[in-house]
């Protein structure tokens, strides 16, 4: 596809960075988006993917979708992506696995909270998905490492609670480190 291999070109040139295809797209895709902080927000998704690494090394799935994971709620909007057929495509051109394309995807859509939509019922649809989950909690580590507000510390301490409510303690699917890399963070209240 002509559009990723532009898109590819301008972030490498841009960063002068060797980045796979996939962090080539989560680059693009946030481009002129901002943190509160002021720093790009491509480093969000990064800095998830990156936590992922450390715990499922091995989970390309996993790799993939939280470099993805804000992408439709975010790039679409902005203007980067144009629709979600087309974030669709860009995942198939890098991914060369069918099968890992379809599930990246679905785990893109089940971490795409609905604008308005209740953040328990969202966390509780994470928990029926183990890849989401662990992006999920990736997310909210990340998040809580870096000068969270106070609704987002209390968000997040709501949903370990609701996690740990539904499942009567530490998820199955989340390794021992990253539950308690968590946990830490909730409890606390680490920056």
């Amino acid at each position: 596809m002509k559009k990723i291999k532009i898109f590819r070109q301008i972030i490498r040139e841009i960063l002068l960075e060797n980045l796979d295809d996939a962090q080539v797209l989560s680059q693009y895709a946030h481009r002129g988006q901002k943190r509160r902080s002021g720093e790009p927000y491509s480093f969000h998704p990064q800095r998830v993917a990156d936590i992922i690494k450390t715990f499922y090394p091995g989970d390309e799935v996993a790799y993939y979708a939280a470099l993805f994971h804000d992408i439709i709620e975010d790039a679409i909007p902005l203007g980067n992506i144009e629709d979600e057929e087309e974030l669709y495509t860009f995942i198939a051109d890098i991914v060369e696995d069918d099968a890992a394309v379809s599930e990246i995807i679905n785990v893109v859509k089940i971490l795409t909270k609905p604008r308005g939509g209740d953040y328990g019922a969202y966390i509780d649809m994470t928990l029926q998905h183990p890849t989401a989950l662990k992006v999920k909690i990736s997310d909210m580590i990340q998040n809580l490492s870096d000068f969270p507000s106070d609704n987002q510390r209390k968000k997040y301490a709501d949903a370990f609670l609701r996690i740990v409510d539904k499942v009567g303690g530490k998820p199955s699917a989340i390794s021992g480190d990253h539950w308690n890399t968590f946990e830490g963070l909730i409890k606390n209240g680490k920056e």
